[in-house]
């Protein structure tokens, strides 16, 4: 993948967005493989490499949502690389994570006003986002890659951070208020 041949990078970066498609949430442990190399592809030079990466880590986040909670920290160390292209795209991830951990909640309220205690009982399925331990790493990691961004000596950052921010604010007002 991280070849600079284009042509050979190109169908391995199409191989894992297939796989992102086939597999969905079933590609979760691969995220720690693929991810970082995919970073890596968007602070090359060639715009061909850059834009098959963002359109692969879209389709990540987009398919695989929940499961983004295992790279967060990948999309937060990418705020303090150098290149810009990189960290812009790191904050248009962190936006579509901030998007699916809503809907995810939203899901899981949903699913708890249908079921009466009895079936609640039955189901008992784990769900990590409902630890207020692992909302308050998300809070935590969103905002310290928030702050970087609104800080950011390159235009186009801090524009995406402003929508990110919007985004996080329409989500959870409460936090973004501190």
């Amino acid at each position: 993948m991280l070849t600079d041949r284009t042509r050979l990078s190109g169908t391995a970066v199409e191989l894992v967005k297939q796989l992102v498609q086939v597999y969905n949430v079933d590609f979760y442990p691969l995220i720690d493989t693929f991810v970082p190399p995919l970073l890596k592809l968007c602070t090359k030079s060639n715009k061909v490499f850059v834009t098959r990466a963002e359109d692969c880590l879209v389709s990540i986040m987009t398919l695989i949502g929940c499961g983004m909670a295992k790279s967060r920290h990948f999309l937060a160390e990418a705020m303090h690389h150098q290149n810009k292209t990189l960290r812009t795209i790191a904050m248009k991830c962190l936006m579509l994570d901030i998007h699916h951990q809503q809907q995810d909640e939203d899901e899981d309220q949903d699913k708890s006003l249908a079921l009466d205690d009895e079936e609640e009982e039955q189901v008992n399925i784990p769900n990590p986002h409902k630890q207020p331990q692992m909302l308050n790493e998300f809070h935590i990691q969103i905002e310290q890659a928030l702050l970087q961004g609104l800080v950011d000596a390159h235009v186009d950052v801090r524009a995406t951070s402003r929508q990110t921010y919007q985004v996080y604010k329409q989500y959870y007002p409460e936090a973004a208020s501190r």
